[in-house]
């Protein structure tokens, strides 16, 4: 009786791997007769070249300008604007025709290295502070900037302007 219970455990030990190796050999026989990955991509290329073609026809064709009439449609619809409203009011135009200050919040590396004390490094850092921490309010606000002391920005002072 041992015998037949000893030969019934392999019979069940051997049942395991046969179906695991059996299920391995479906598989690879459909994957072969399915043409794997090559059927795949063959099927897949009219839809590719159609739509290169397609793309190429656009980039190929003149982009058709608007008609006449639409663009007068256009121009009439606008509405005509009596006193435009400028954002942070109306400039004052003595000011800006004396006043020869240079504006920090405006000027690039070639204005700023006219201040006397300021050469291209503290240009550099005074741009990088304008452009990392926002606009000057206000000249004493170059105090922010690495390089530039009281001393500087006594000497310079007289000659910039922080403009909104």
């Amino acid at each position: 009786m041992n015998r037949q219970i000893q030969s019934a455990g392999k019979q069940k030990q051997m049942w395991l791997p046969m179906l695991l190796l059996a299920g391995a050999a479906l598989l690879l026989v459909a994957a072969l007769a399915g043409g794997g990955k090559e059927a795949e991509k063959k099927q897949f290329t009219p839809l590719n070249e159609a739509v290169e073609q397609a793309l190429l026809e656009l980039d190929n064709k003149p982009m058709p300008a608007a008609a006449p009439e639409i663009k007068q449609e256009a121009e009439d619809e606008q509405p005509e604007m009596e006193d435009p409203v400028l954002i942070g009011g109306p400039p004052n135009e003595q000011e800006n025709e004396t006043d020869s200050r240079i504006d920090i919040n405006r000027a690039g590396m070639s204005e700023l290295q006219t201040l006397k004390g300021i050469g291209p490094s503290k240009a550099n850092a005074i741009i990088m502070d304008r452009e990392k921490n926002g606009f000057f309010r206000s000249a004493d606000d170059l105090l922010r900037v690495k390089g530039i002391g009281n001393k500087v920005l006594s000497e310079i002072k007289e000659s910039i302007v922080a403009r909104p």
